[in-house]
């Protein structure tokens, strides 16, 4: 079960997200997101509702306004995440990471650089791979040197679209201007 870590909190409430590239699963305490997980990646959808309840309030809200956000290409506020499990060098790294703009991206290695991790491309790799916060913190704008997409934990499809959509989106809103 992937969201093990989410039954130590008391608190925790979740809402399934209609996204385009698979239903997102946004787990919250009151305070912050603990964790999103896109639908193919949990074992048994039963769980959710079996160990948490619906609730769409707090820093839930947020997280919904950022996700309509993001489908349309603006810029919304994050909500807070829940960066305790992380070490200070991996949040560094994401952080670093929330600065990439929308459509564009970066090289495994360029973000080793700028998160003050010389030759550290694998370590960013790893740290992608333990994201709990897919588009909020944009790891599929992570690619391999060469420019190809590399790994996505939820999948190089997954990947790919959102690659893909931001790009639409992009280009759809300088036609627009015009």
């Amino acid at each position: 079960m992937q969201f093990k870590y989410l039954l130590s909190f008391p608190d925790i409430g979740y809402y399934a997200y209609p996204f385009p590239a698979g239903r997102l699963y946004i787990f919250s305490s009151r305070n912050s997101i603990k964790m999103i997980l896109f639908g193919h990646e949990i074992d048994h959808k039963n769980d959710v509702e079996r160990y948490f309840k619906e609730n769409v309030s707090g820093e839930m809200k947020k997280a919904v306004k950022f996700f309509d956000g993001y489908l349309l290409g603006k810029d919304k506020p994050l909500p807070e995440l829940d960066m305790l499990p992380f070490t200070r060098k991996e949040t560094r790294i994401y952080e670093n990471l929330k600065k990439i703009p929308f459509a564009e991206t970066v090289s495994y290695n360029d973000l080793s650089k700028m998160s003050g991790i010389p030759n550290g491309a694998r370590f960013i790799g790893n740290a992608m791979a333990k994201n709990f916060f897919p588009i909020l913190i944009p790891c599929h704008r992570v690619i391999k040197s060469d420019g190809n997409t590399g790994n996505y934990s939820s999948g190089i499809k997954t990947k790919i679209f959102l690659l893909e959509h931001e790009k639409a989106v992009l280009k759809n809103r300088r036609a627009w201007k015009k």
